[in-house]
């Protein structure tokens, strides 16, 4: 039985000793890129200047966390996006089952374009949100929610996927 499982073990090692974790990764050849401000969606809820507060916090970290100079013109890259919709629903109830904390949604079509070689990287829409309790702002809630696109956007141009 020992000697099976160490065959197993093996195997499992040698099959994972050539997974890479990298992904695709950023092309070396693109060193800038322009973040036009995100264009306005629909929304159930009207949440005044969201868009630029997404796109900010977007640029703030390419700006610290990848290699990407931010231009206005003439980039190598293109990160554009649209709010497609802001949501506002319950998340957890009081004992007498009324809303006790809200979540905002936001969720946000995102496209990484190379434009020297005029192909897109990547394009998709994510979903991001924050909580905040009943009678509070939605401030911290949409920190949150800037905070995590703004993350997985660099995920997704750092790892190519």
């Amino acid at each position: 039985m020992r000697a099976f499982t160490t065959y197993i073990f093996g195997l499992l090692f040698l099959n994972c000793a050539y997974y890479s974790f990298s992904g695709g990764g950023l092309p070396a050849h693109i060193r800038t890129v322009s973040v036009p401000s995100l264009e306005p969606g629909e929304a159930q809820v009207v949440v005044p200047g969201l868009e630029e507060e997404l796109t900010e916090a977007m640029v703030d970290a390419l700006i610290s966390e990848t290699p990407l100079q931010v231009v206005g013109g003439g980039a190598d890259a293109l990160l554009e996006g649209r709010v497609v919709s802001v949501r506002e629903d319950p998340f957890t109830y009081t004992s007498d089952e009324r809303a006790q904390q809200w979540r905002l949604r936001v969720v946000v079509h995102v496209r990484f374009e190379d434009l020297i070689k005029r192909k897109v990287l990547w394009e998709d829409e994510i979903g991001v949100w924050g909580v905040y309790g009943e009678g509070e702002g939605r401030e911290e809630a949409l920190d949150d929610a800037k905070k995590m696109l703004a993350e997985e956007v660099v995920r997704r141009i750092l790892g190519g996927w």
